[in-house]
Parts: structure tokens; sequence; C-alpha cells
């Protein structure tokens, strides 16, 4: 069972993500980040998640998803997307990545 972490409470989540994932047979809402820990509680009720963080650092650093779901602001997708994989957890980001190629260039 593929454990579901989601870096917002923005309302493609709320509205179209996690009804879908709750709705699968192959995978869990298991945690829910947001600036605001009563929001992220309160979303994470709301779909039976059993973890919710007032940061999507503390989200990212725990062992409780496999992967994320990251319906920021575009202008965030590259910064928490890189984040994540770092984290070592799969991603999946609300379209588009970024507004030009040069945006999700890697620097090491």
């Amino acid at each position: 069972m593929f454990r579901w972490g989601v870096l917002s409470t923005a309302r493609i989540a709320r509205e179209q993500m996690l009804p879908a994932i709750a709705d699968a047979d192959n995978g869990v809402v298991a945690a829910i980040a947001s600036r605001d820990a009563c929001k992220a509680r309160a979303l994470a009720d709301r779909f039976g998640a059993p973890h919710a963080f007032g940061s999507y650092e503390e989200l990212l650093a725990s062992d409780v998803v496999d992967g994320v779901y990251i319906p920021l602001p575009t202008a965030q997708h590259v910064e928490w997307a890189a984040k994540a994989a770092e984290a070592g957890k799969h991603v999946l980001v609300e379209k588009p990545l970024a507004m030009k190629a040069g945006d999700i260039a890697h620097k090491r």
C-alpha cells in the first residue's frame, strides 16, 4: 500500500486528489502538511490520515509517507519537488513543474 503525503491544504488537493487517493485500492492518505497545523489536522481528519504536520519540512523528514503530492503555487514546485526527492520520497507535482526550463536545471 503506497502511503501518500500532501504538501498543502490547497483546494485541488481537497476536492480532487485526496478523494481519489481515498477511493484507491493501492494507496492511502498517510499525512497532510500545512504551514497551519490546525488546517493540516482538520484535513487529515477529514480523509482519515493519521499524521498532520505544521510544516512541509516535518513531513519530508518523517518516515510515514512513501511519496508526496505537491499542489503548491507553481513558483514553489521546483523547490519542494527537489526537497522531497532529496528526502527519498516519490514525487507527484501539480502542473506545470516550472514556467521555464531553466528553472528546473539542477545545480550541484
